[in-house]
């Protein structure tokens, strides 16, 4: 028997997807998402309603309003007695697609409603991989994210979604602490990740000053909380009053009319580092060698990432000796670095993230500090790309 109407993750996990309690509980979280959210005001008719359209099996359970409004009064109270930090209750989906003509993609006007997780393009979607951070560090990688749609959705609809993805028949991957087990290293489909007891980022830690990643952690906080920039992707339906949503960027641009780097007679992207330098000494060096381990970690996952010695000199190196750090080996052209808290990330697409084989590839580096999510994202650019196929005459 179940503990409660809404099931644990483990009983979740091993209950049967068509039997009456895991039917009454993914029922009872639609009818609790729908009115939290204010979409519908009445419970008792909302109650009423699941019951006489979704609950309709023989054997079947009864939704109760009572029982439902117990359930709300303990949430809320559950809520203002315990800290809890909002970022921690929600996981990153990754849509795979089984075809590039659906509703996110670049140039095409998209409404609000396909931002939600399951909007219209929900029978294109062909997998999709959850990535559950929980409260713990991690690094992770996937390709082609400026064609695979992804966000963040909340922890107490997973059931729900897992339940929807059956229905659709949409293949389902879960990556977590649990799954990664004792190396901390996990892979689904095309996607790495790597948790905090993993090798490489006990590796990592120990490249870094006095202190590693722990002292890291609140380093970078402490400096992001000096920034002011808003990540407009993140924004919640409703604003909150203590929504947090910073971000600080550095890298190349598009091409500017005034920018006088030249590679064969073709104007070159221009970059800016002034967000890189505004940063401690300690803290410049340590965001370097984050760099230099996530491109460990993205060459050792993949096969050929980043290889073309050509674009690695006159892109990789020419940042990188821009930003004080003429040998160091990260490949990276572009990086953005994003705090937030009661902020939601909405579905979309990294559109000038590079497509092009082998600079497909995107790490993250995510982690918490007081209630805070703090996200540094590496990754390459598309205009870098298609400005050296032009001078390399491979456009």
């Amino acid at each position: 028997m179940p503990s409660s109407i809404i099931l644990s993750e483990d009983e979740a996990r091993n209950a049967d997807i068509n039997g009456p309690d895991y039917r009454l509980h993914c029922a009872a979280l639609s009818v609790l998402r729908i009115y939290l959210n204010g979409e519908k005001k009445n419970l008792s008719k909302l109650v009423s309603m699941y019951n006489n359209y979704h609950l309709t099996r023989p054997d079947d359970k009864v939704l109760k309003r009572r029982t439902l409004s117990d359930y709300i009064k303990k949430m809320k109270n559950t809520m203002s007695t315990k800290s809890n930090a909002p970022e921690q209750s929600k996981y990153i989906y990754l849509q795979i697609m089984k075809t590039n003509n659906h509703s996110l993609r670049q140039n095409v006007v998209v409404e609000e409603k396909e931002r939600e997780q399951y909007g219209r393009d929900v029978d294109k979607i062909g997998t999709e991989i959850e990535i559950i951070q929980g409260r713990h560090n991690i690094l992770y990688s996937g390709p082609k994210l400026d064609k695979r749609p992804h966000g963040a959705a909340y922890m107490r609809d997973i059931h729900e979604s897992r339940r929807m993805k059956a229905k659709r028949e949409i293949k389902s991957f879960t990556i977590s602490r649990s799954t990664a087990g004792a190396a901390g290293v996990i892979r689904k489909e095309d996607v790495v990740a790597a948790y905090g007891h993993s090798k490489i980022l006990k590796t990592i830690g120990a490249t870094m000053t006095e202190g590693g990643l722990k002292k890291f952690h609140a380093m970078l906080y402490k400096f992001m909380k000096t920034r002011c920039k808003t990540d407009t992707v993140r924004v919640n339906a409703k604003s909150e009053a203590n929504s947090v949503n910073v971000r600080v960027r550095y890298g190349f641009n598009q091409i500017q009319p005034d920018c006088d780097f030249k590679l064969r007679g073709e104007k070159m992207p221009s970059y800016n580092v002034r967000d890189f330098e505004e940063m401690s000494d300690e803290l410049r060096s340590n965001m370097m060698k984050l760099a230099e381990g996530a491109q460990r970690f993205v060459s050792e996952s993949y096969r050929s990432p980043m290889r073309d010695l050509n674009r690695i000199a006159y892109f990789a190196k020419r940042l990188n000796k821009a930003m004080g750090f003429a040998k160091s080996g990260s490949r990276f052209e572009y990086f953005d670095i994003v705090m937030t808290k009661n902020a939601q990330l909405k579905k979309h697409m990294d559109y000038k993230n590079d497509g092009r084989a082998g600079y497909d590839h995107c790490v993250v580096y995510s982690f918490f500090y007081a209630k805070h999510r703090v996200a540094v994202i590496m990754t390459t650019r598309r205009d870098v790309g298609a400005a050296f196929d032009r001078a390399m005459g491979s456009a």
